[in-house]
């Protein structure tokens, strides 16, 4: 699966959940939301409670891509990040 080095470089919304993290940079994935709109869907590293992937998106607009990588989901609760 091909994914993405993102970093936030500014939020729409004061609201949204990376308002305070401009700067910062994410593993993510491209998908379409339910308005058939792209965006990125956050991907965590390594081990993490969560089942798959996490529910955190970012607006397509909001962030600009450093690097695409492979991700790679080895089980439930472990995803690996092979950079390219």
């Amino acid at each position: 699966m091909e994914g993405y080095r993102i970093k936030i470089i500014k939020s729409k919304m004061d609201s949204y959940w990376y308002a305070g993290l401009i700067d910062q940079q994410f593993w993510a994935v491209l998908v379409l939301n339910d308005n058939e709109e792209k965006e990125y869907k956050i991907v965590p590293e390594g081990a993490t409670p969560l089942p798959g992937f996490s529910t955190k998106t970012v607006a397509f607009d909001d962030c600009t891509v450093i690097k695409k990588s492979k991700i790679q989901i080895e089980s439930n609760v472990v995803v690996t990040v092979i950079e390219i």
